[in-house]
């Protein structure tokens, strides 16, 4: 019974932790963390679509990510790693996060999807779905 326990506990802070930078680093472009446990360190691995806004001046910003994922989540010697992403169409967390915004200026829903699916599929996707939900704002009306 504790060996399970042990591996649910684990994914409670993966997930935890992962909800964490998920709202810290919604500037820098978040798109996906991969979290590694060893039994000497826990290695962390952020893909952003601007490193700079998580590194920081003089490395500033991801010590004290560092420090409070070591404080909030109690991690053994964290070690975050930030890696660009090189293609911001083919992430999807980066593409929703975009229709979004486009939703959000009152552009029509029909324009985003044909226009984001095709540079989706120029990109070099093989294909897409994008379903978009609720109550939409009328131009006409």
């Amino acid at each position: 019974m504790a060996i399970e326990m042990k591996f649910i506990d684990d994914a409670v802070i993966k997930m935890n932790i992962s909800k964490f930078l998920s709202k810290e680093l919604t500037k820098a472009g978040f798109s996906r963390v991969e979290i590694q446990k060893t039994p000497v360190l826990t290695r962390i691995t952020v893909y952003v679509l601007n490193p700079g806004r998580v590194i920081g001046r003089m490395g500033k910003s991801i010590n004290e990510l560092t420090e409070s994922i070591r404080r909030n989540f109690n991690v053994n010697n964290p070690q975050i790693s930030v890696i660009e992403v090189q293609n911001k169409m083919l992430e999807p967390l980066l593409v929703a996060k975009d229709i979004t915004f486009k939703l959000e200026r009152s552009i029509n829903p029909r324009k985003i999807t044909q226009f984001t699916l095709k540079s989706i599929m120029e990109n070099g996707a093989l294909g897409a779905e994008i379903i978009i939900r609720g109550k939409l704002a009328a131009k006409g009306a």
